[in-house]
C-alpha cells in the first residue's frame, strides 16, 4: 500500500467533519418494549464493608450477600457450585481489609459515584438488542472491582453468562490510570475509558450470537474478518449513539486513515480473503500499535474495519433481511460476493 498527498488533505477533513460524521442517533423503535434491568453495584457494598476495618465479620458479608451467591459463585469460583459457602465470605473479607482495596475502590466511586446512571448507559443498547432479538434472555448486570492488572489485554473488563452480565468498574477509569500494569500499551489503554463500557459490555452479545471461527475447520481469512465485521455492525445497531473511532477502538488519526485508504486497503487485503495460511494475514486482524508492514501512523486490525464495510454494503443490498438470520449465517463467502463490495 502506497502513500499518497491525498492523506494530509483526507485527514484535514476528518478533523473538520468528524463531529457531525461520528456519532449519530438513531432513535430507539417506537415499538421496541422497555427494558427492566437489574443492576447491582458489588463495589459500593464493597465499600461498606471496607469502613468496618478488622471488625468486619464473615457472618455480616454472608447476611448481605447471599441473595447474590449464585453470581458471587460464577464470578469467584467459575460457576463451581461445590465450592463450600464459607469460602465466598473470607475472599471478600480478605479484600475487602486490604488498604491497596479501599484506594482503589475510592477511585472507582470517585469515577462513578453510587448515584451513576448506568441504567441510561446500558439500557438503549439492550432495549434494542431485545427489540431485534425477542427470544434471547436479558442477564442481570453486575459491577465489581477485578484488581488492576490488566496482563492479558484486558480479558476481564468485563463477561456474559447465560445469566449475569459482568462490568469490572476498575478497567474504565481513563488511560492514564496510575494502577494499570505499567507495559500495558497505550494501543489497549485506549479501551480503559468511560465510554468504552457500553462497547466492551454488548461486544459479548455480538460474540455469543456470532462465535469466532473454528480453528479445527481451517478457516480463511475472510472468515475472520466477515466474523469481526459482523461484531462491529451489531455494536454499530445497539450502539449508534457510540462515535465509530471509539467503537473501533481507533485513535482520531487511526480513524482518519482508514477513512483516506479505504480503497487501499481493499486491494492490499483482496489477494489473500481466501488464504487459509494465518500467519499470512495475522498482522490484519490484532491488536497492534499499527499495521506492521505499513508506517507507524497507520491503522491496526485493518480486517476488521474491511469486514465490517463488506457487511455494511451486504445489509444494503438486503435491508430485509433480520438481525438474528443475519448474526446466523456462516456463509462468508457468499456474504462478500452478494455484498458487491468495491471502494473506487
Amino acid at each position: 500500500m502506497k502513500f499518497c498527498m491525498r492523506w494530509v488533505a483526507c485527514f484535514l477533513i476528518f478533523l473538520i467533519s468528524a463531529c457531525t460524521e461520528e456519532g449519530g442517533h438513531k432513535e430507539i423503535p417506537q415499538e421496541a418494549p422497555e427494558v427492566q434491568l437489574q443492576m447491582t453495584r458489588l463495589d459500593v457494598i464493597f465499600r461498606g464493608f471496607m469502613r468496618q476495618g478488622k471488625n468486619l465479620k464473615e457472618d455480616s458479608i454472608r447476611r448481605q450477600l447471599d441473595g447474590h451467591l449464585p453470581f458471587l459463585q460464577e464470578w469467584l469460583f467459575n460457576g463451581d457450585t461445590t465450592v463450600a459457602d464459607s469460602l465466598y465470605p473470607r475472599f471478600i473479607q480478605y479484600f475487602c481489609q486490604d488498604p491497596r482495596s479501599a484506594q482503589l475502590t475510592d477511585s472507582v466511586l470517585s469515577h462513578f459515584p453510587a448515584s451513576y446512571d448506568f441504567k441510561a448507559l446500558l439500557q438503549p443498547p439492550l432495549r434494542r438488542f431485545h427489540y431485534h432479538f425477542p427470544k434471547e434472555p436479558l442477564p442481570e448486570v453486575y459491577f465489581y472491582l477485578t484488581g488492576y492488572q490488566p496482563e492479558s489485554g484486558l480479558k476481564d473488563q468485563s463477561y456474559l453468562s447465560d445469566r449475569y452480565l459482568g462490568i469490572s468498574l476498575d478497567y474504565f477509569l481513563g488511560e492514564k490510570f496510575p494502577f494499570y500494569s505499567g507495559d500495558l500499551p497505550k494501543y489497549i489503554r485506549r479501551r480503559c475509558k468511560p465510554d468504552y463500557l457500553p462497547v466492551a459490555a454488548m461486544r459479548h452479545f455480538a460474540e455469543y450470537l456470532h462465535p469466532e471461527p473454528d480453528i479445527s475447520q481451517s478457516p480463511a481469512f475472510i472468515d475472520y474478518i466477515l466474523t469481526q465485521g459482523l461484531w462491529q455492525a451489531f455494536l454499530e445497531e445497539m450502539l449508534p449513539e457510540v462515535p465509530d473511532s471509539v467503537r473501533l477502538s481507533y485513535s482520531s488519526a487511526q480513524m482518519a486513515f482508514v477513512q483516506a485508504y479505504e480503497a487501499d486497503i481493499y486491494k492490499e487485503l483482496v489477494p489473500i480473503l481466501f488464504s487459509t495460511d494465518y500467519m499470512k494475514f495475522e498482522k490484519y486482524l490484532n491488536d497492534k500499535p499499527y499495521t506492521p508492514n505499513l508506517s507507524a501512523e497507520s491503522a491496526d486490525r485493518l480486517g476488521m474495519f474491511l469486514g465490517w464495510k463488506i457487511i455494511q454494503a451486504f445489509r444494503q443490498k438486503h435491508p430485509d433481511l433480520s438481525w438474528p438470520e443475519l448474526m446466523k449465517r456462516r456463509d462468508h463467502k457468499k456474504i462478500f460476493e452478494a455484498s458487491r463490495y468495491k471502494p473506487l
